[in-house]
């Protein structure tokens, strides 16, 4: 969890700077205290801001909170893991509804003692993160082999297909697929997302199928972001500032469009 340095916070306190956002969790796990399946212990947290506060007596806080799933959590749901292209699994899927279900419920869980504790008047915020790098990229944005081909990914890619086509029928024209159906549409290889050559737009009429999964796969990240923002907004009252890192539009070169 957040690191302690009582002599060098007392070094900074004389100087006048009295903000501290500490980490906690990293971007891959975060067991947000719920640290085994029938267990929370925030002792951890409580020592920390304990120690900080008694190095630096008019500390604040605006501390990083990490969504990743315990390490424990994630062992116990492989079917909620990201996939990539090669197989390999990552950490939790962004369309998984039981990590967004189970990780709200310990970030609510987490914010009700940090707001019942004798610290709760120094704490000014919240910065909750997850993804590559804990700025809420997609696991593989960085990755030879992209995600996310996991069942969560592949059941959220057909219902955002339902709700925009409606029918097989409209999906087929769409595609130019008289065999494509919203019950059994694939998500798209990576030699699709991918394909050989200089190419900087995408061809409607070849390409639809791509042209979707990218709008989906990109919106589902930030309907994640959103999610949490509303569970750390309604857990703190909305009397704290929320905060995260997101969207980055001109760093990633071909990357951007498996950025999230």
């Amino acid at each position: 969890h957040g690191g302690t340095y009582p002599e060098l916070h007392r070094e900074q306190a004389a100087q006048g700077i009295h903000l501290y956002s500490d980490w906690f969790g990293t971007s891959i796990w975060a067991d947000l205290g719920h640290v085994a399946p029938d267990r929370y212990d925030y002792s951890e947290y409580d020592r920390y801001f304990a120690t900080i506060l008694e190095a630096d007596p008019e500390a604040q806080f605006l501390p990083h909170i990490g969504l990743a799933a315990p390490l424990w959590w994630q062992q116990a749901h492989p079917e909620e893991l990201t996939r990539y292209a090669d197989g390999r699994s990552g950490p939790p899927s962004f369309a998984s509804e039981l990590w967004r279900q189970d990780m709200a419920a310990d970030l609510r869980k987490l914010l009700k003692h940090l707001r019942r504790s004798p610290y709760a008047d120094r704490i000014l915020g919240i910065i909750f993160y997850s993804g590559y790098t804990a700025e809420w990229q997609m696991w593989g944005t960085w990755q030879e082999h992209k995600d996310d081909y996991s069942a969560p990914a592949l059941r959220a890619f057909r219902a955002f297909l339902t709700r925009r086509y409606q029918t097989d029928a409209a999906l087929r024209r769409a595609w130019g697929d008289p065999q494509a159906s919203l019950a059994t549409a694939a998500l798209p290889d990576m030699a699709a997302r991918r394909p050989a050559g200089v190419q900087v737009l995408r061809d409607p009429a070849t390409e639809q199928r791509v042209i979707d999964f990218y709008e989906f796969i990109n919106h589902l990240t930030a309907e994640a972001v959103c999610y949490f923002a509303r569970v750390t907004r309604e857990a703190t009252a909305g009397r704290g500032l929320v905060g995260t890192y997101y969207a980055y539009l001109s760093a990633h070169n071909q990357n951007q469009q498996d950025s999230g």
